[in-house]
C-alpha cells in the first residue's frame, strides 16, 4: 500500500541485491576473516543468501532448501563473512549510501537490507552475551 513501492521495478531479490551492490558497493563491506582470500561472483550470490536467510528468520537451512544453495557452503559463507565487524561496516555504509542517495527507490531497499542486516546483528549480539 505504501507508494514508494510503486516505484520499485519488479524484479527478483538476487537481482535487486546485486543491482543495490553494483549502486553501492554493500556487498564489499562483508570481508572474509581471512585476508587473502578474494569475492567471486558465487560469493557474491552466498552473501545475499546468508543476508536474506538470516534477515527474514528463514535461517540457512530453509534458505538452502528453497535455492539453489546448500545449507554447508552457506554456513562457511555466514562463518567467514557475516561477523560482527562486517555487520557493523555494512550497516555504516548503509547509512551513508541513504545519506548520498537522491534515489528514492534504492533508498528504499537499502532502508530494508538494513533492517536484515541489523536482525543479524541482534542475534549475534545475543549470542555473545550467552
Amino acid at each position: 500500500d505504501n507508494p514508494i513501492y510503486n516505484q520499485i521495478k519488479h524484479m527478483g531479490i538476487v537481482e535487486l541485491m546485486s543491482y543495490v551492490h553494483q549502486k553501492t558497493g554493500i556487498l564489499d563491506a562483508f570481508t572474509h576473516i581471512s585476508p587473502t582470500e578474494e569475492k567471486s561472483a558465487v560469493i557474491y550470490d552466498d552473501l545475499i543468501a546468508c543476508i536474506l536467510g538470516n534477515g527474514s528468520n528463514y535461517g540457512l537451512y530453509k534458505m538452502a532448501n528453497i535455492s539453489d544453495r546448500s545449507v554447508g557452503k552457506l554456513r562457511s559463507v555466514e562463518d567467514s563473512y557475516l561477523r560482527m565487524e562486517t555487520l557493523v561496516n555494512s550497516n555504516d555504509h548503509i547509512s551513508d549510501s541513504i545519506q548520498a542517495s537522491m534515489d528514492k527507490s534504492l533508498n528504499a531497499v537499502l532502508i530494508l537490507l538494513r533492517r536484515a542486516i541489523l536482525q543479524k546483528i541482534s542475534l549475534k549480539a545475543k549470542a555473545y552475551r550467552h
